[in-house]
């Protein structure tokens, strides 16, 4: 499984939206979008949050 469909799982696991997801994370929709499509890739930083918010929920998929 890619990065980028880690990604997607986890946030519609989460049942939210990108423009949510990106809000509990502290980004944009759009770079959510680019993160899901693969056009940028996600900081460290990014991962870790990612990470955190799918913990937080009790969401498991393993990011790194």
């Amino acid at each position: 499984m890619t990065l980028e469909e880690k990604i997607r799982l986890i946030r519609s696991s989460l049942r939210m939206s990108q423009r949510e997801f990106a809000k509990e994370i502290g980004c944009s929709q759009v770079m959510i979008s680019s993160y899901e499509r693969g056009i940028k890739r996600p900081s460290y930083e990014t991962l870790i949050l990612i990470d955190q918010t799918a913990k937080k929920f009790k969401v498991k998929v393993k990011l790194l």
